[in-house]
């Protein structure tokens, strides 16, 4: 077992067609795929929020992998094996019959995606009664970077806007951890121009950060609220967390109550109650 798990970790991370932040994705799902299934090569697949490169790399340990994703701009790609599709379709309203999929997934997707609770609607529906669903997602909003600032996103609008790098980093010295919740966007402004030189990508990040609808906003709290209320059975959970200090967390329960700021991401294995079975 160590051999085989030696030998698909340098797969992955040789793989020349995957993103450096994809490669964890993708040994992760892989985990879970080889530890829930006993014949990897019979299961069908259903990606959810997906990008080509990703589905074109699980394709090879899989029978067949679906892709969808509502932008085309994610699942543009020169070429695909045979046993992977890609398809323009929102994630709330799935074209596929019921009990369609071994295993639906989705990674990097819930602390994107809008009324969330339909797609998880759907992909239990769509995924068969002895299937499972599987969800990764960092970095949840509540969390110390759940502003999702990071250096690649970053590096994509100083292309976008023509100026030369500013040498942002996702390390919480360009934007405190946690600030995005405590602090107004003006004082976020101060705090930026601190660091940024230029007003432009300032005026991107906090449109991102405050306005875009590229994020939900959900705190962890109310993505497990939301998966209470379903007739599902989770089966594993996961989460990688980082504390904040005793003055960050008084101040983030005076402004929010007692919640989770813990939790940075999260890892879940679910699947619809044996009793729907």
């Amino acid at each position: 077992q160590l051999y085989k798990r030696g030998r698909l970790l340098n797969r992955i991370f040789s793989d020349p067609t995957l993103e450096e932040y994809q490669k964890y994705d993708m040994l992760k799902l892989l985990d879970v795929i080889n530890g829930y299934f006993e014949r990897p090569k019979s299961i069908s697949c259903l990606d959810v929020g997906a990008s080509a490169n990703e589905i074109n790399f699980i394709s090879r340990y899989v029978k067949n992998v679906v892709g969808i994703n509502i932008s085309e701009n994610y699942l543009k790609s020169n070429s695909l094996n045979k046993n992977a599709k890609i398809m323009i379709m929102d994630g709330r309203k799935l074209k596929f019959p019921d009990n369609s999929f071994d295993l639906v997934y989705s990674i990097n997707l819930f602390e994107h995606i809008h009324d969330i609770s339909h797609s998880i609607d759907e992909q239990l529906r769509v995924v068969k009664h002895q299937g499972y669903c599987y969800a990764s997602w960092y970095p949840v909003w509540s969390s110390a970077k759940g502003h999702h600032v990071m250096e690649g996103i970053v590096k994509n609008w100083e292309k976008n806007i023509s100026i030369e790098s500013q040498n942002y980093v996702y390390d919480g010295t360009f934007i405190n951890d946690w600030s995005h919740l405590l602090i107004t966007e003006d004082e976020m402004k101060t705090q930026l121009h601190s660091k940024i030189k230029n007003k432009r990508l300032i005026g991107v990040i906090l449109d991102f950060i405050y306005d875009s609808k590229e994020l939900n906003r959900l705190f962890f709290d109310d993505l497990l609220d939301i998966l209470s209320e379903k007739n599902l059975e989770i089966v594993e959970l996961n989460k990688k967390e980082n504390k904040p200090s005793a003055e960050i967390q008084k101040k983030l329960e005076d402004m929010f109550g007692k919640k989770d700021f813990s939790t940075e991401g999260c890892q879940i294995v679910f699947k619809k109650k044996s009793s729907d079975a």
